[in-house]
């Protein structure tokens, strides 16, 4: 080994435990807080291991209903030994996240050197790896429980192996890591289809390899298809229907597309048909514009920080140079990674969001990975040395993040607070130890699913919420929130409680939102959020 290639290793441990200590500082409380959805992860996955059964009482489970969403089971089977070890709590829950988030930085890596010219590999897989380890979409997302992260870690991996090697049995790793990817996040039955149509395309061949590879990525599509298929003619399709835009009732219909048939050859251009293609065409757009990419990010309150968007503004003008001389001396490889560019927004696109981050987050690292090969463009237009461009990007990109991890570190922490209703647990522990004076109890904001909440730390048993539980029917958006658990009954409303439970006397609490509390009524308990804002009140029944 060359003294370049091992300052060159040493320079790539340093940026990867920077990477680690960064994520990991206050690992756990920023966020503050968790949401919904990491809760019922961490929940399932603690039932799990605890009796083998889920909230719902199946018995190990492929697809978990949770509270309608319909999960996918990877994430919460890896859960499962983590939440055995650390306990039931915020940091555990997540760490499979910060994992994946450091096995997705290393691939990075390694996919750089296999894309980029032998001459600038090295330094140009380390530029990949600094990108990435200081990139703000990439940091956020490996501190949630977020399965779209962990699936992004498999795919990258499962790239790295598919266009690295020719043997048969490490084609077969990289299509084994693809099936993981399915089952661990539903836009991957979007993404990794797509993508498999490029790369098989690209690398044909008519020889044993070649037929591996088309025979692979056959069953793959027929197993996305299949998983696909069930959910759509399963309880999961209300929630499917729900999320994309080919959901419209008739007065959208009439809005949208009716009332502009005006003339007889109206109906050409205003149909549904047309009126697809060109939302979709539109929401595709919508992800390479500058206020997903570096503004804004997407709408999601619990996927992005407030005035900052998914990128920092040299790894987007950096990768805008990259895509330009990938284009310009195409190999196989580098057509796989132009089109797993322009494949990911698609699963976005066919959402109502038009634009979401979680959807989009198989854009890492390849987003980085062209960024690194426009420094390499850079090199060869202007004959500045690699080292030198390595070191001005590096530079540069550390002071454009700078901004992004001073707010993170500071104003977020309370911000998250209010986004991740971290006030909760406070709430939720103190009722469970101030339940046993009241007789029933009242909670007025069911659909953000408390119950979740409440399950979660207060660790309840499966056998207890089983016995417990009770559900009103599946909504318009496939959600099956809780009515009733144990002394808990969920209401829509404070007015609903007035008009329907007469029955509210003396040893009954009431648990609401501060703004749904009757002016007349002096609380029990306040909550505040971080900014000293009051969120949760309780109040006790006779006052009404």
């Amino acid at each position: 080994m060359s003294h370049e290639s091992k300052i060159r290793n040493w320079l790539l441990v340093g940026i990867l435990v920077l990477a680690a200590g960064l994520r990991w500082s206050r690992f756990g409380d920023i966020p503050h807080g968790l949401n919904r959805d990491e809760a019922a992860l961490g929940y399932t996955a603690y039932l799990l291991g605890e009796t083998g059964r889920d909230e719902h009482g199946r018995r190990w489970p492929i697809r978990f209903e949770s509270f309608g969403d319909w999960k996918q089971p990877v994430y919460i089977y890896l859960l499962i030994p983590v939440v055995k070890i650390l306990g039931l709590s915020e940091s555990a829950v997540r760490f499979p996240s910060f994992l994946a988030g450091l096995a997705l930085i290393f691939s990075a890596f390694f996919i750089a050197k296999e894309i980029l010219p032998k001459k600038y590999s090295g330094w140009g897989g380390l530029l990949a790896v600094l990108l990435l380890s200081f990139n703000p979409w990439h940091f956020h997302f490996s501190r949630l429980a977020l399965e779209a992260m962990v699936a992004s870690a498999f795919f990258s991996w499962a790239v790295w192996w598919l266009v690295r090697y020719r043997e048969k049995r490490r084609v077969l790793v990289g299509y084994g890591l693809l099936v993981l990817t399915i089952f661990t996040y539903h836009a991957a039955l979007v993404t990794v289809p797509l993508w498999l149509i490029g790369y098989l395309w690209w690398f044909r061949k008519k020889n044993d390899e070649g037929k591996l590879r088309l025979m692979g990525g056959i069953l793959i599509f027929f197993l996305a298809t299949m998983w696909f298929w069930r959910a759509w003619h399963s309880q999961e399709r209300v929630k499917a229907v729900g999320t994309t835009i080919f959901q419209m009732t008739n007065e959208q219909k009439w809005e949208a597309i009716y009332r502009y048939r005006v003339q007889w050859w109206s109906s050409l251009w205003h149909n549904q048909y047309v009126y697809f293609l060109r939302t979709v065409g539109k929401n595709y757009l919508l992800s390479f514009q500058p206020m997903f990419l570096i503004k804004q990010g997407g709408s999601h309150p619990h996927y992005n920080l407030p005035g900052f968007g998914n990128f920092l503004w040299p790894e987007v003008v950096l990768t805008v140079i990259g895509c330009w001389w990938f284009f310009r001396q195409l190999t196989p490889k580098r057509k796989v990674m132009l089109w797993w560019l322009l494949v990911v927004p698609v699963a976005a696109a066919v959402t109502k969001d038009g634009v979401h981050s979680t959807r989009e987050v198989f854009w890492l690292p390849v987003v980085q990975i062209l960024a690194a090969g426009g420094a390499v463009a850079l090199v060869r237009h202007w004959r500045w040395s690699i080292k030198q461009v390595v070191l001005v990007v590096s530079v540069v990109t550390v002071l454009a993040a700078f901004p992004f991890y001073q707010y993170y570190f500071g104003r977020y922490r309370i911000v998250s607070d209010e986004r991740f209703f971290g006030y909760m647990k406070d709430v939720w522990l103190s009722l469970d130890k101030i339940s046993e004076h009241y007789d029933k109890i009242y909670v007025t904001f069911p659909f953000e699913s408390p119950y979740m909440m409440y399950a979660f730390y207060t660790k309840m048993s499966t056998d207890k919420f089983i016995t417990q539980v009770q559900y009103w029917p599946v909504d318009e958006w496939g959600f099956r929130h809780v009515s009733q658990l144990g002394q808990l009954t969920f209401v829509p409303d404070t007015k609903d409680l007035i008009s329907k439970h007469p029955d509210v006397i003396d040893r009954s609490l009431v648990i609401s939102r501060q703004e749904e509390m009757p002016a007349w009524i002096r609380p029990l308990v306040v909550w505040d959020n971080l900014g000293n804002q009051p969120e949760v009140v309780a109040w006790e029944g006779n006052q009404l």
